[in-house]
């Protein structure tokens, strides 16, 4: 029998061979401005690995060009900015994390499918080899376990792959694939303060029962592509949106002069719509405490490289980096 040094030296030659099969089958892209129209970035040029005559194309696009999908321009206010920390769910093959990084942000990308992970994993390190970013293999769920995630049987269909097919006929047999918690996400990276979320119908599930009342509080911003075609119940959408807007300054929902026009059902084509979420306020005021492990309204000092609220930090460190904070938290 093969010894373990054998079995990890088979895994990473496998690993090896499927990188360079799926960089053989891609060609590259050099995007020398990208981002919302009225942010746009020019530092070098993006260069991003993809697949041509692929959905590839067309995710890069609507993140990376003309307005952004997941940008607000005006006064609308959403920005992918440099203080961002993000939970990129369905991260493909990196258009959305590359922005963000672009920016000088933070990026948690979760991604299950193989070939994507190949080009994800490759355009970050290329571009960002300093980046402050993680991937993470598999999926995301109310629970972590594994479970059955359906792969779209057309070539070009790269973002389509689901663990809620549309269409059974248009996927290949299901792929046990690990799926993460979203609390076991937040709870493992604290930082985190806004979340991007493109997985083709979890984001029903999550929105309604993992994103409670104190999770809204900990972000900043949250913009997610919401799936008319596995459920086209307008009072479903209407109720989560509902929700959101208890708990976000702004919530703007893109298409929202079709979508009023709705009855009980949803009839748009293509049945799918984004919508986006900010706490301008919450944004420019909290800041992450590195000793308690959270975001925060309250004041407090940098002490180089990290910050720590009033709560957390020692009374006499207090007193010595920050004599006005440190008499407000004796009289709070």
């Amino acid at each position: 029998m093969p010894t373990d040094s054998k079995r990890t030296a088979n895994t990473e030659l496998a690993r090896d061979c499927k990188q360079r099969r799926v960089e053989k089958d891609s060609t590259l892209m050099v995007k020398t401005k990208w981002g919302c129209y009225r942010q746009a970035h020019v530092v070098n040029g993006l260069v991003i690995r993809y697949r041509p005559d692929t959905n590839d194309v067309k995710a890069i696009g609507e993140v990376l060009d003309g307005s952004g999908c997941y940008q607000l321009p005006g006064a609308l206010g959403l920005r992918v900015e440099a203080s961002d920390c993000w939970l990129d769910l369905g991260a493909q093959i990196g258009s959305f994390s590359l922005l963000a990084l672009s920016v000088g942000g933070r990026v948690v990308s979760v991604e299950p499918e193989k070939s994507n992970l190949v080009l994800l994993r490759g355009n970050l390190q290329r571009n960002f080899p300093d980046g402050e970013y993680k991937v993470i293999e598999g999926g995301v769920g109310l629970k972590s376990g594994k479970q059955d995630f359906y792969l779209c049987a057309r070539t070009k269909d790269t973002y389509r792959h689901s663990m809620f097919p549309r269409n059974r006929a248009h996927m290949k047999e299901p792929v046990k694939v690990a799926v993460h918690s979203l609390a076991g996400l937040l709870t493992k990276y604290p930082r985190v303060n806004a979340i991007k979320m493109d997985i083709e119908g979890m984001e029903m599930e999550l929105l309604e029962q993992a994103f409670t009342a104190d999770v809204c509080e900990k972000l900043n911003k949250l913009c997610f592509e919401w799936t008319f075609d596995l459920d086209r119940s307008m009072r479903r959408f209407w109720s989560v949106i509902g929700f959101l807007r208890a708990h976000f300054s702004n919530v703007h929902v893109q298409r929202m002069s079709e979508l009023v026009k709705m009855g009980e059902t949803c009839t748009l084509r293509p049945a799918a719509t984004i919508v986006c979420c900010y706490s301008p306020q919450r944004a420019a005021t909290q800041r992450y405490c590195d000793i308690g492990g959270h975001y925060t309204d309250v004041c407090g000092f940098y002490n180089e490289h990290y910050f720590d609220c009033m709560h957390c930090a020692a009374p006499s460190d207090f007193k010595d980096h920050d004599p006005e904070g440190y008499a407000e938290w004796l009289s709070a």
